[in-house]
């Protein structure tokens, strides 16, 4: 009784493998749709690494206009602190 049991069980079990592969489960759920064994959908892979390019070079991109932007603000406070340092009359630079 036990043995029919387990050959129904592992028929049945290559049945729905056997028909997984006829048919492409489109009705199914997405994430059911991604669990099958071996197959990889190299279309969506290349579209996240494409978007994921793109995301990391706007980001590189805007970092390195913050840096620039950070640099001429620094430039801008040492010209203003010597130019405050000449007009003080406490300071060696004092005219």
């Amino acid at each position: 009784m036990l043995q029919k049991f387990w050959i129904a069980i592992v028929s049945l079990l290559v049945f729905l493998l056997l028909l997984d592969r006829v048919t492409p489960l489109r009705g199914a759920p997405k994430a059911l749709r991604e669990m099958k064994i071996g197959v990889v959908d190299f279309s969506r892979v290349a579209k996240k690494y494409s978007k994921y390019k793109r995301v990391k070079r706007r980001l590189d991109f805007e970092e390195k206009r913050i840096k620039s932007e950070l640099e001429g603000i620094k430039q801008e406070m040492e010209v203003l602190e010597k130019e405050i340092k000449m007009y003080n009359p406490q300071s060696d630079l004092y005219k």
